[in-house]
């Protein structure tokens, strides 16, 4: 971790918050399959891969000494046991959708990536006010009410509705189901619109993505995935003006310059000393509330944890010293520029 003794007066805030913390393993691709060890719904891990359509998969040749290899019929006992398997895994699913978050880093971490994987952007600070506190069913109908409001940034519940089961696995956990995963999924959901107000009328996909995003491994702090350019530069106009991206023009306008300047440190100056930058550090900055728990706010915003107590004290040390406005700009320029403000 970087020196924390350098404060940000000296043009060098981001020196204050380490480029990985050590939590966990960096963040998975969106679509590549989980590592040995992930949290998986239900604990089930993946069937062995199929050949894709068209393609011969590997010879099959007898051992030697034998003419050939003779396959064993199916094995009802088997069949008996894998359907158990799916049964409690089910079972599982909606225990896990109505737990409680275990904190507010883990109440904002899910909100936040539920936004991001329906809405395409992070929430405003005012709906993580008011949306944090909800059950996962009561987020799940609010998001789906702002999502009938706009559809700027893509990934929208209409989009969502119609969805299969490995396009939901593939939006909210990043992979493929298993075979014994799919028949679970399946199974809760329709148990899930049985209920009724559970997830009831608004479509199959929406079903699915309600429980796949209450499982451990949409929890786990170290399952994290790399923002699409989208959602990046949705997340710095949320982030730094607190409002929704106003238009498709827009979102392409700010997605253009991170084209350009990846690192995103052009884009975040350009952004915190603008009018509406301005203004937005002045309303929903270090001196609307209490500055350590302002702080930690403003942490898990941008990189997705909390700062540790060195971190914590040094940051709020140098907003003080620079001056609620000032203060904030600086330090939302610095936490734009970490590498965990690439993933969610």
């Amino acid at each position: 971790m970087a020196a924390l003794s350098i404060g940000f007066l000296a043009g060098r805030m981001d020196t204050i918050f380490g480029h990985g913390d050590g939590k966990g393993p960096g963040p998975r691709r969106p679509g590549s399959t989980a590592e040995a060890g992930d949290v998986k719904p239900g604990k089930a891990r993946r069937a062995p891969e199929e050949p894709a359509a068209g393609e011969e998969g590997p010879e099959k040749t007898a051992p030697s000494g034998t003419s050939e290899v003779k396959v064993a019929a199916p094995d009802d006992t088997a069949s008996a046991e894998a359907a158990g398997e799916a049964q409690r895994i089910a079972d599982d699913l909606l225990v896990a959708v109505a737990k409680p978050p275990a904190g507010p880093e883990e109440a904002e971490r899910i909100l936040f990536r539920l936004f991001l994987d329906v809405l395409g952007r992070p929430p405003t600070r005012a709906e993580v006010s008011a949306l944090s506190p909800l059950d996962h069913f009561a987020r799940w109908k609010r998001i789906a009410a702002i999502s009938e409001e706009t559809d700027v940034g893509g990934g929208a519940l209409s989009r969502i509705r119609g969805e299969g089961l490995a396009r939901t696995f593939r939006r909210f956990l990043g992979r493929e189901p298993s075979a014994t995963e799919e028949k679970a999924f399946l199974l809760a959901a329709g148990r899930l619109s049985a209920e009724g107000g559970k997830g009831d009328g608004v479509g199959d996909g929406v079903r699915l993505g309600l429980l796949a995003s209450g499982t451990e491994e949409y929890r786990n702090p170290a399952f994290r995935r790399h923002r699409s350019p989208a959602q990046r530069a949705a997340s710095f106009i949320v982030d730094f003006f607190d409002r929704p991206p106003s238009s498709p023009g827009e979102l392409e306008e700010v997605e253009k310059v991170l084209s350009t300047y990846p690192k995103g440190t052009s884009l975040a100056r350009i952004l915190a000393f603008s009018s509406e930058g301005s203004a937005s550090a002045s309303r929903t900055g270090a001196g609307s509330s209490d500055p350590g728990e302002w702080t930690r706010r403003e942490v898990r915003r941008f990189a997705g944890r909390n700062p540790t107590e060195a971190e914590l004290a040094a940051a709020v040390a140098e907003v003080r010293a620079a001056g609620p406005s000032e203060g904030t700009r600086r330090l939302r320029m610095a936490l734009a520029g970490l590498e965990e403000y690439r993933s969610y």
